[in-house]
């Protein structure tokens, strides 16, 4: 791994971390101002579109029309329909939510969806959040039946003609690649509720923002740093019951409850069971019921992680077959269950450092892929060069999905990843670990935690600092854990842990001066607080 370590742009530590995140205002970033302030410019949402949008939604709410609100499946897409069905059922809508079954449906509109919408509702309003940049000719579906639609979306759209055609149909478009989907329904909602402040909603866009790892910076900043603390207050009982179930209620919850302990549970009722459930769990008010979809969701997590360890194992064992590694793997097989590919793509990314698409093949019709990538690499932008060979995708620079007749997955695939041979910077699949700073001894104190800390919610954009030491040494070297897998030494009488690095003491001489990259922590045990350094690498000197 390559150590790419910034030079001291001020002797102020915090100021060189700021400049480090294009930071222009300390005082916005450090104290950053009330969301409830946010305009429609500073989020990027065009106002035409936007009040186009309040004009035709407030009109359906007086007049009692049936409205829908067509979700997603995921954290985002559930946290968007959970605020923007609430919003128009406190003023009185007559509106039901809708979510896609992710494997008879799919993402966003579908030909099956939008009949199963007009079956049981019948509306003559139907509002996307979460998806429907791409959907024009959907769109076009509902509108010659007689139903409006208003598009609510934050990913990235296709191109501008596609935008064009899009808004010649819909009645409004309101769209930014700013916001989480999340965050664009609350925006929307709060227009609609005349600006009331809802503490409940904005903690809902807050764990969208956080599930769909915006960056941490600007509007998703505000968002985030005023509407996480109001989640772990929430009084929805079943937020408080997810809590209860993993252990969490009482818990100042950060990005990192949201990404690995709550956002799985929540995921894996879209993922193995009916999405409905994480919204019923979001909006029910009978503590029961959430209670028992709670337990649920906990339930199907704990399937989802074994599949997903089993389907994990299989794909390694198929890319045994992969003839050298190319810049962009490809793998496909009707084992794979479309409702973890992603998490499939995501862990063959981590492990082999480049954009990784697997595909659910369906051997009687249509497969659904999905890619995940690395700092980079745009994989939307690399899968739309063979769109016209796909039946439909979407999605953002770094994780993408979509469609594709299972007679042309190889050709597919052998475009892409000849694209990817042409296109892809060989640089870019080295593996770096970006230093913030190269630090001193004595620079590495309490105070200094005590700054970092300053820089909270750490996220995309905003990731916890890295440092580095150079020519240390190592005392009193262990492995530590049941199976010795772990690494604890210490740092001039400074505890530094490595969790899952106790291999590294193969590449170095522990007798010799090293170089070491960590982030800064506190361990607190029996009462006491003591600084310790969370080992990220270890090289020699």
């Amino acid at each position: 791994m390559r150590w790419n370590v910034e030079t001291r742009k001020s002797e102020n530590i915090l100021t060189h971390l700021l400049k480090l995140r294009g930071v222009e205002s300390a005082s916005d970033f450090l104290k950053p101002h009330s969301p409830y302030t946010l305009t429609a410019k500073e989020v990027g949402i065009d106002e035409a579109q936007l009040a186009k949008a309040l004009v035709r939604i407030k009109k359906a709410i007086k007049n009692k029309e049936t409205i829908v609100v067509y979700g997603d499946f995921d954290i985002d897409g559930v946290s968007a329909t959970a605020i923007a069905w609430e919003t128009l059922h406190e003023l009185g809508a007559v509106v039901w939510p809708y979510i896609p079954d992710r494997k008879s449906e799919g993402y966003g509109f579908s030909s099956a969806g939008i009949k199963s919408v007009k079956e049981k509702y019948n509306p003559t309003l139907v509002i996307t959040v979460d998806h429907g940049i791409t959907a024009s000719n959907f769109v076009m579906q509902l509108t010659d039946a007689g139903v409006d639609v208003i598009i609510t979306d934050h990913h990235q759209a296709p191109n501008k003609s596609e935008v064009v055609k899009l808004c010649s149909h819909a009645i409004a478009v309101v769209h930014t690649t700013t916001l989480a989907g999340a965050g664009v329904s609350w925006f929307v909602s709060r227009q609609i509720d005349n600006l009331r402040d809802n503490p409940e909603r904005l903690a809902l866009a807050a764990l969208g923002t956080i599930g769909d790892v915006l960056p941490l910076q600007g509007p998703n900043r505000q968002i985030v740093s005023h509407g996480l603390p109001l989640l772990s207050q929430s009084s929805r009982v079943g937020i408080r019951s997810l809590l209860q179930e993993s252990g969490l209620l009482g818990t100042d919850l950060d990005p990192y409850h949201i990404g690995y302990i709550l956002g799985p549970r929540i995921n894996a009722a879209g993922r193995l069971g009916d999405a409905l459930d994480a919204l019923r769990l979001f909006c029910t008010k009978d503590e029961r019921a959430a209670i028992a979809i709670a337990q649920k969701l906990a339930s199907l997590n704990r399937k989802r992680q074994l599949l997903t360890n089993e389907q994990i194992d299989m794909s390694l064992e198929q890319l045994k077959g992969v003839k050298g590694m190319p810049p962009l793997l490809v793998i496909a097989d009707s084992s794979y269950d479309e409702g973890i590919i992603g998490l499939i793509a995501g862990s063959l990314s981590r492990r082999f450092y480049r954009p990784t698409i697997v595909i659910a093949q369906n051997e009687n019709g249509i497969s659904k892929a999905s890619a995940r990538s690395i700092p980079g690499v745009d994989i939307i932008k690399l899968i739309r060069q063979v769109e016209d060979q796909l039946v439909n995708a979407g999605g953002h620079t770094m994780a993408a999905g979509f469609s594709v007749e299972t007679g042309n997955i190889s050709q597919v695939a052998e475009e892409l990843i000849q694209k990817a041979v042409d296109q892809i910077d060989p640089e870019l699949l080295e593996r770096v670990l970006n230093i913030d700073l190269e630090l001193n001894m004595e620079e590495i104190t309490r105070d200094l935690l005590d700054k970092i800390e300053e820089l909270k919610p750490f996220g995309t954009s905003n990731e916890k600092p890295i440092f580095s030491m150079n020519q240390i040494y190592l005392d009193d070297v262990r492995k530590i854990g049941k199976e010795g897998n772990h690494l604890k030494v210490k740092v001039n009488g400074i505890d530094a842990i490595g969790f899952s690095k106790a291999y590294m003491l193969e590449k170095i001489d522990v007798k010799e001066p090293v170089d070491i990259a960590f982030t800064l922590d506190l361990n607190k045990w029996n009462g006491n607080e003591n600084l310790q350094l969370m080992i990220k690498d270890i090289k020699q000197g």
